[in-house]
């Protein structure tokens, strides 16, 4: 199975299950959104486009057309991944200290969205070829980072306790927990630190 249709594949696979678990009210719109990685309003518009057309509505055509025109799926994550969130060019040494050098485009560019349409890549073949031509372009709100544990998605919620034992800070947050917080199907709460030493 090539890269692309592995992509797809597992985009549908995730789709289906957000999607059923909204329809059956187990996921509300937002946690079915977390689950895809996108905002809201992003999974509306891939409901919209799944409810008229099936799951071929949802296929992105555009990445085969990556590999049509020779521009290779990894290439196209390489231009936005430095270009959007920068890339290490070097360090500056002052004494002891030594500090990172990143150059990615700068604030207006990454900000406007029809630049970053118009960013180009060069194939291969020496063609160059415009990103919006290769993959749909949004600029929405999401997870700043989505981390997983055993396949599972984890969200580290961190605190430092100071005049109290963390024991019983530990078992105030457990008892909170349970009283409080109504956990979704699929959720759990770990809790973990030097308080298990």
């Amino acid at each position: 199975m090539r890269q692309t249709e592995w992509l797809q594949e597992t985009r549908l696979m995730r789709f289906e299950e957000a999607y059923g678990g909204w329809t059956e009210s187990r996921l509300t719109q937002e946690e079915a959104a977390l689950l895809l990685g996108v905002c809201a309003r992003t999974f509306r518009r891939y409901i919209d486009r799944y409810e008229e057309e099936g799951l071929d509505g949802l296929i992105d055509k555009r990445l085969s057309q990556v590999s049509h025109r020779r521009a290779p799926v990894d290439e196209v994550m390489r231009l936005v991944r430095d270009g959007l969130g920068g890339r290490e060019a070097g360090q500056i040494i002052n004494g002891n200290e030594r500090y990172d050098i990143y150059v990615s485009l700068a604030k207006s560019f990454r900000e406007d969205q029809q630049a970053i349409v118009d960013l180009r890549l060069q194939s291969p073949t020496g063609a160059w070829v415009r990103l919006g031509d290769v993959a749909d372009i949004a600029i929405d709100s999401g997870p700043p980072q989505v981390r997983r544990n055993d396949v599972q998605r984890r969200v580290v919620i961190q605190a430092n306790v100071q005049g109290r034992d963390m024991g019983s800070v530990v078992s105030d947050i457990r008892q909170s927990i349970e009283q409080e917080v109504d956990l979704p199907p699929g959720y759990s709460v770990d809790i973990g630190g030097q308080f298990e030493n």
